[in-house]
């Protein structure tokens, strides 16, 4: 059997559609799984053991701001390899327009989608997955195992990304060179909306009771992202997706808002402390199987969660003190 898996982006969704594609390569006999996903998170989906192929869509360079494709000679000649494969199932993950599209250029035998996919989504596919109640975006990815007949157990639950030799060597040297104590922490400030963002100014606050126990703290963030205040150990833009995975997997502890960041360092099995504002941990929080978690919510404010990318209530939720979350780490991370 041949597999498409369609699930472009964000990082932290292709991290959760990871089990799905394990699960599938691990329990049905001779399968071949390919993966179409945006071009920047093909690197932590590649060398993985369980995907055939990693194929790039340059969202981008083909994607209007409106949403229609721009560039018709590069999409035809993206349709025609993906037809070229002949695959016996379609499974669009995403739940999209964008993914509908694609579902429908692979012109495979079955098109598979959830019966809860926005902007029309569900006229392309030929099974629907049915949705029933909140449950989390795992859990809700391997809703698709049903297709299949496949049952699946917690434990079975594991998100590869493959680290390279290389990528160990690159992340050990800028600690070493920057002297970080082996017995770190690492901060992730940032995410893709603001309302997400717990203030700057408390986790610098937070960092300095961490270092008052010995630990030493790492920042990190993407590219385009940059630190008002400079830490010691900053190593914002200095990481690609896989070298900030093993980061996380070697360090004490992570702590994060809501974000990409925060899905890749539970892929990576570090303990985490997730501080959540508009959005809600039950759907989106770390899918946590053996590392601790610590959810740090408002929760008894009645806008909570309100998945608001703008906030006329100056961010409440997230008037969060940094003594508070200290004690969270103290309590149940630095046992």
């Amino acid at each position: 059997m041949k597999i498409l898996i369609i699930k472009m982006s964000s990082l932290g969704d292709v991290i959760h559609t990871i089990p799905l594609a394990k699960i599938l390569k691990e329990r049905l006999n001779d399968v071949i799984i390919d993966w179409v996903v945006n071009k920047e998170y093909v690197d932590i989906l590649s060398n993985n053991g369980i995907l055939r192929k990693v194929i790039p869509f340059n969202r981008r360079e083909w994607i209007s701001v409106s949403g229609f494709f721009k560039t018709f000679s590069e999409i035809k000649r993206f349709s025609k390899s993906l037809k070229e494969e002949q695959y016996d199932v379609v499974l669009d993950v995403q739940g999209l327009l964008k993914s509908a599209l694609v579902t429908a250029m692979a012109g495979g035998k079955i098109n598979v989608g959830f019966d809860d996919a926005r902007e029309g989504a569900v006229l392309f596919y030929d099974k629907k997955i049915p949705v029933k109640g909140v449950m989390h975006a795992v859990e809700k990815n391997l809703l698709f195992l049903d297709f299949f007949n496949v049952k699946w157990q917690r434990d079975e639950v594991q998100f590869p990304i493959y680290v390279s030799e290389e990528d160990i060597h690159s992340v050990e040297s800028l600690l070493n060179n920057a002297k970080v104590n082996k017995d770190y922490a690492v901060f992730c400030p940032f995410s893709r909306w603001k309302t997400k963002m717990w203030d700057e100014q408390r986790f610098h606050k937070l960092a300095e009771m961490v270092n008052d126990e010995g630990i030493d703290v790492v920042w990190t963030g993407g590219k385009n992202e940059k630190l008002e205040y400079k830490p010691k150990h900053d190593l914002t833009g200095k990481l690609s997706l896989n070298q900030l995975y093993y980061l996380f997997k070697k360090s004490r502890f992570v702590v994060t808002c809501d974000s990409g960041a925060m899905h890749l360092a539970s892929a990576a099995g570090a303990d985490i402390v997730a501080i959540f504002g508009p959005t809600s941990p039950v759907k989106t929080g770390p899918y946590s199987v053996k590392n601790k978690t610590v959810i740090i919510q408002r929760d008894e404010l009645n806008c909570v969660p309100c998945f608001g990318k703008t906030c006329d209530r100056a961010n409440i939720c997230l008037d969060i003190t940094p003594e508070s979350v200290f004690k969270n780490i103290k309590e149940k991370i630095l046992l």
